[in-house]
């Protein structure tokens, strides 16, 4: 931060409140006004408390979130308001900021991680003129708008390979198109996953887990990190080429079932115990084919019916193996597949700009915040 800037807390700067909590049962489908809470638009209601954008922080749940409210909406209680009290401070140049700072420290809580009024209002901030601040704004509206429409691209092609998908095979669930099937368990192998130890010793190697998965289709050894094994782990736990990976166990619900294809480069490789390995012993399958086959909805719906737990849900080896797989002819799998990896370079290509337009993000914080 910059010498001459006017350095201050939130709690000198601006009112911090949590409005009043309206629940889901009485939001309203087609209201007029858009329901914010601690994970953004949440819903819409027939009335307004905020006439005026407003930063909200999520102060329960994802604590520490942060957004812009439109002009004209409800603010529900689970997001706190951080109005500035004079117009000398922009409500998008704090944002920036404190989402560059962090408000880490402003969580309190073990058990139900909340943030307070309280314990913002200690957290320093500072800032230039009001041109200035402007200026920082525009710099980086332009930058992560730019973030957005890459980000908006790959959703596009993602969104394609599904409708091919769908065009070629059919649904994957009935099965329209009369392929001839056979249950998973006739085609590959399983295995769970690794458990292991942070505190072992050994050789570094390389380790594939569920914050791995987050929406990518394949995985290659450069994006993994290091775990420290024993040499003396079972060599059954290394992936090959052409493995697929299926998170198998995790607190939300919405992860299980996800898949990946892996690609090892070579290295050595192992996956954690939240992980199912599947290994096709049977040519039939197609890569390409498969990834975009437990892609969809229908297969995903498929493996997380009827969850066992409460707070964590599980995809078992019988579940899986009992997965009924259409299998089409191999011609029409091959020129499927020459449309995935022509589709595949595209996103690798927009995958490569996203990386470099999100380090310039980076350094364009630091120069103003760091």
């Amino acid at each position: 931060m910059r010498d001459s800037w006017t350095s201050a807390t939130l709690g000198e700067t601006c009112n911090m409140y949590q409005p009043t909590t309206i629940s889901a049962k009485n939001f309203v489908s087609d209201g007029a006004y858009l329901v914010y809470g601690s994970n953004g638009i949440i819903g819409r209601f027939d009335k307004y408390n905020h006439e005026n954008s407003e930063l909200i922080v999520a102060c329960r749940g994802t604590c520490g979130k942060m957004a812009i409210t439109l002009p004209f909406s409800w603010i529900n209680g689970n997001a706190m308001v951080v109005h500035p009290k004079t117009d000398n401070l922009d409500i998008h140049f704090l944002k920036y900021q404190l989402e560059y700072s962090g408000l880490s420290n402003a969580i309190t809580g073990s058990s139900i991680p909340q943030i307070t009024r309280q314990s913002l209002a200690p957290v320093r901030i500072a800032f230039p003129s009001n041109a200035e601040q402007q200026k920082i704004v525009d710099e980086l509206d332009l930058l992560v708008g730019i973030k957005t429409n890459y980000t908006k691209q790959l959703e596009e092609l993602n969104n394609l390979s599904q409708s091919i998908f769908f065009s070629t095979f059919g649904n994957p669930v009935a099965n329209d198109k009369k392929w001839p099937v056979k249950p998973l368990k006739d085609l590959a192998t399983f295995k769970n996953g690794l458990n292991f130890d942070k505190a072992d010793k050994g050789r570094p190697i390389k380790i594939l887990g569920v914050s791995d998965f987050q929406d990518r289709k394949i995985v290659d050894n450069t994006e993994l990190s290091y775990i420290l094994l024993s040499d003396s782990f079972n060599s059954d736990y290394l992936l090959k080429d052409g493995d697929f990976v299926f998170v198998r166990s995790n607190g939300s619900k919405s992860l299980i079932g996800r898949c990946v294809l892996v690609h090892t480069g070579g290295e050595d490789i192992v996956y954690s115990g939240f992980c199912i390995r599947c290994r096709f012993y049977d040519n039939t399958v197609q890569s390409d084919y498969f990834s975009e086959f437990v892609r969809t909805q229908l297969i995903k719906d498929v493996l997380t019916r009827g969850g066992q737990g409460c707070n964590i849900q599980n995809l078992n080896q019988g579940t899986l193996g009992n997965l009924i797989i259409p299998i089409p002819p191999k011609s029409i799998q091959d020129s499927f597949s020459k449309e995935m990896q022509e589709i595949e370079r595209q996103k690798a290509y927009i995958v490569s700009n996203l990386t470099n337009i999100q380090c310039l993000i980076d350094a364009t914080l630091d120069k103003y915040f760091g």
